[in-house]
């Protein structure tokens, strides 16, 4: 998958027909799949090991640069063209039995970014809050699908509802999610969404 969207980098960079474009060491394979792959290790560390420390070791530096040249679009078509090839078979009691929920992630400090940043106090660097919202199917223990938001423009029932809207799930369902998921408008929306959703299959 990473191969064939390498074929087409002008779909998911900053600048299509310039990015990803002359022969380089980080490829947009290379980044792509070192995005995947890096550990809690810094990004220094984890390129002499991808590279066995050559002489063709790119530095940290490099690494970022070519990091800001993709889009968030880029992960997030891997990602779903990647789970669309999965094929759930457990269920529970004959329903699919899912449970979403959200989770805080914190990013370097973006001050030009209002709508995820926080300050800090006097004696503490601010920082940027992104909430990210995900589907998991409990039975088979894999993500069906992923919602980031920022943190000043976060919606947890907005965001389910947008995850209900794409969703490739057909048949019976149990959702489960806490209450800051909840509300009456999400409930006629599941309802309509995977109603119409039956009917078709039918």
């Amino acid at each position: 998958m990473i191969r064939k969207m390498g074929e087409h980098p002008e779909q998911y960079v900053r600048q299509p027909g310039r990015d990803f474009t002359r022969p380089r060491t980080l490829t947009f394979e290379t980044v792509i799949s070192l995005l995947l792959t890096m550990s809690e290790n810094s990004i220094g560390k984890v390129l002499i090991g991808r590279f066995q420390n050559s002489e063709k070791t790119p530095s940290a530096s490099a690494f970022v640069q070519q990091r800001q040249k993709l889009l968030p679009v880029a992960l997030e078509t891997l990602f779903h063209r990647f789970t669309a090839l999965l094929r759930p078979e457990k269920t529970f009691c004959g329903c699919r039995l899912l449970a979403v929920d959200g989770s805080s992630l914190k990013s370097a400090a973006c001050p030009e970014d209002p709508a995820s940043y926080r300050p800090g106090t006097p004696r503490q660097h601010g920082w940027n809050l992104w909430h990210m919202n995900a589907l998991f199917d409990l039975e088979n223990g894999i993500y069906t699908d992923l919602f980031v938001q920022k943190e000043h423009e976060k919606n947890e029932c907005r965001a389910m509802c947008q995850m209900t809207d794409r969703s490739r799930v057909s048949g019976k369902a149990i959702l489960l999610a806490d209450r800051n998921y909840e509300s009456c408008n999400n409930l006629a929306h599941l309802e309509k969404v995977f109603f119409r959703r039956f009917e078709t299959v039918q």
